[in-house]
């Protein structure tokens, strides 16, 4: 019969998270919505740690016998949600939410005006390929130098204004659309504006006047963009029985111990098994005369092995 695990009122839970087990701290009496935002959560927290790229949030309890997901137990999906706030650090930080409208209110939420940049169905590491960039894009602009003249410069820009809640404020940009806009509004009254450039990760096009061509640094330096450390592989040692052995003597002794120490095992197994036969002979004398037997023939055995042993490692130390 199978053994059901059983769970109590508070319990360290398993969940199959991105492929992977994780324990999650729940209370079976807290409703379902609680229980959906503390293992959801964990999972969130998992993957962003280990940086599982493509990874969906979805967390399913475990079956501890098929380390399968169970089939009656809990299971929660939801979406990534990124925040940028235009006021403060310009940090891109990760949540979740079930809807784009959902993200937008969780990232609304507080007294300064915030607001969503990213929702995606999948893990992306908006933390580090945007180098902290408010979880936006660059954008590189074409524009006069003066505003009568004829020289050009091409200028970076990472946010556009926006109103929200009545304030006037600067959010990332994320889409080729709304840096579009924002070159045309630069350049407006002046020459033709459009996003000469439109990158999701930083290149350095300030040396060219009319951004065609990127220059100098290909990679903004940022202590968010930095690769996150790898554990290196674990390094596994077979054994080599003909480690050291240099010259053909050397191998042919090698050989010879393997073999002396194979016949050796199995003389000694004879001797104990003798021994056993004899214990439980009972009293009748062929098993006894058959158990003496074998314990002549496997102490002749060692014997003779040990005669052998003695002869061979004479021979080979006259060849050295």
């Amino acid at each position: 019969f199978a053994i059901l695990p059983i769970r109590v009122d508070a319990a360290a839970i398993q969940f199959l998270c991105a492929g992977d087990t994780i324990t999650v701290n729940l209370e079976l009496s807290w409703p379902s919505e609680t229980k959906k935002i503390a293992a959801v959560n964990t999972c969130l927290q998992y993957i962003v740690a280990n940086n599982k790229t493509g990874s969906t949030l979805e967390v399913v309890e475990k079956n501890l016998q098929t380390n399968g997901p169970l089939s009656s137990g809990m299971g929660y999906t939801s979406n990534f949600c990124w925040c940028a706030s235009p006021q403060g650090s310009n940090a891109c930080t990760p949540t979740f939410a079930d809807t784009d409208a959902a993200c937008t209110t969780a990232c609304s939420s507080g007294s300064s005006p915030t607001v969503s940049r990213r929702f995606e169905t999948r893990y992306k590491d908006y933390q580090g390929t945007t180098n902290n960039n408010m979880c936006g894009n660059y954008c590189w602009c074409m524009q006069p130098t003066e505003a009568t003249g004829t020289e050009t410069r091409c200028t970076l820009h990472r946010d556009t204004p926006r109103t929200i809640g009545g304030q006037v404020v600067r959010i990332p940009l994320t889409s080729r659309e709304e840096c579009n806009t924002l070159c045309a509004s630069i350049t407006a009254g002046t020459r033709t504006g459009s996003a000469k450039q439109y990158q999701t990760t930083y290149r350095n096009y300030s040396g060219s006047p009319d951004c065609s061509a990127a220059v100098g640094a290909t990679e903004e330096s940022s202590s968010a963009s930095a690769q996150r450390p790898s554990t290196p592989a674990p390094t596994i040692r077979l054994f080599n029985p003909m480690a050291g052995a240099s010259t053909i003597v050397d191998i042919i002794n090698r050989v010879i111990n393997m073999i002396m120490g194979t016949v050796g095992a199995g003389a000694l197994l004879r001797f104990v098994y003798g021994g056993i036969k004899w214990m439980t002979a009972g009293g009748d004398s062929k098993n006894v005369a058959d158990a003496q037997m074998i314990l002549k023939n496997a102490t002749l055995g060692i014997l003779l092995l040990m005669f052998s042993y003695t002869i061979i490692a004479t021979f080979f130390s006259l060849l050295r």
